[in-house]
């Protein structure tokens, strides 16, 4: 299921364990169908019908928060960048454009035609994005430190990641736009690392 490999759960079940792996949401109905059918599986359904009901009434109250702010910031999010080139993305339809799209931003990924897929720097220069997310899931070819070394040794870097704590910019600027902080909202900052 997912991103479980097989091999992994045939050992697993060669061991006499049980096994029940599941899939990659894309959205957040998905996220609460796999905790409702965890708690289904270990007889624990009366709580996570509880962690589902609360972490619904955050999303209701999060999406009516974000439902009139402005501007949805353009959102680069960096899944790996083994080609920097041409890094891997999320495109429509993948859980990450979701939760982009959910917190109040428009995923440049949109525009691509898979759930993921590589861009081409001259793309990601052409959409202009207000954010840029770099993830590492053990798929990027750099560290956290690499990336945030780039603010010394290249100054459109250094333009735009103006910060030692680029999360943090991240934060305020999420927060400015879902409290209409007008003051807060032209950060430098514009770079997070997760």
């Amino acid at each position: 299921a997912g991103i479980t490999n097989p091999d992994d759960v045939a050992a697993l079940e060669k061991l006499g364990l049980t096994v029940y792996a599941v899939g990659v949401p894309a959205d957040m109905e998905g996220v609460f169908a796999g905790i409702t059918a965890i708690g289904q599986v270990t007889g624990k359904s009366d709580q996570a019908e509880k962690i589902v009901a609360g972490l619904r009434a955050r999303l209701d109250a999060l999406s009516a928060k974000v439902a009139q702010a402005q501007p949805k910031p353009k959102v680069f999010y960096e899944i790996d960048d083994t080609d920097p080139t041409k890094p891997w993305t999320s495109g429509p339809g993948s859980f990450t454009d979701a939760l982009i799209t959910l917190a109040g931003g428009q995923s440049i990924g949109a525009s691509g035609t898979s759930q993921y897929f590589q861009m081409s720097l001259e793309e990601i220069v052409n959409q202009d994005p207000d954010v840029i997310i770099f993830s590492h899931g053990g798929y990027s070819g750099r560290t956290k430190e690499e990336v945030l070394a780039l603010k010394d040794t290249d100054a459109n870097v250094r333009e735009i990641l103006a910060s030692q704590n680029p999360l943090e910019n991240l934060h305020r600027y999420a927060k400015a736009v879902l409290e209409k902080d007008e003051e807060q909202r032209p950060l430098a900052g514009k770079i997070a690392w997760l």
